[in-house]
């Protein structure tokens, strides 16, 4: 991928040229549309209550008994979105640790690794965790390495 700025005195426009859409793109675009677009939050429910939450607010997404939860650092919230969904809005920071699990890279604050089972991620700021399964352990630590590390 090829990135390129020009400056101009026009009006400000951000193209993506690609030869198909896939998921990387909606991501990029979700991403750009949220920064430049003003709006980084989504709405959730807590019993007949909607909520406007930012994503950077945002722990991770969690399926049980076919619910997904949202988890912020000091509640816990729920969409009717299915987490394939989710993946395609949020922007790229957002990574699946497992079948049922997208956690935020920027706040895990430690992963404690197991060898023959899920391994656990630890938040910022809270006793909340998300287990992390072995397929896809690798995939995470290459994108906190690439999101975190790089800055």
């Amino acid at each position: 991928m090829k990135l390129r700025v020009e400056i101009s005195s026009g009006e400000e426009e951000i193209l993506i040229r690609c030869k198909s859409i896939d998921d990387k793109i909606l991501r990029l675009q979700s991403t750009v549309s949220m920064l430049y677009g003003g709006t980084s939050e989504l709405s959730f429910l807590l019993g007949d209550t909607e909520y406007f939450i930012d994503v950077h607010d945002i722990l991770f997404f969690e399926t049980q008994d076919k619910k997904v939860s949202v988890h912020t650092s000091d509640g816990m919230y729920y969409t009717d979105r299915k987490l394939y969904e989710l993946m395609t809005l949020l922007p790229d920071f957002f990574v699946r640790i497992s079948k049922s699990c997208i956690v935020n890279v920027f706040k895990i604050s430690s992963i404690d690794k197991n060898i023959t089972g899920s391994s656990t991620a630890h938040f910022k700021g809270c006793p909340k965790v998300a287990y992390i399964s072995r397929m896809y352990y690798n995939d995470l630590r290459k994108i906190i390495k690439e999101k975190r590390l790089s800055q």
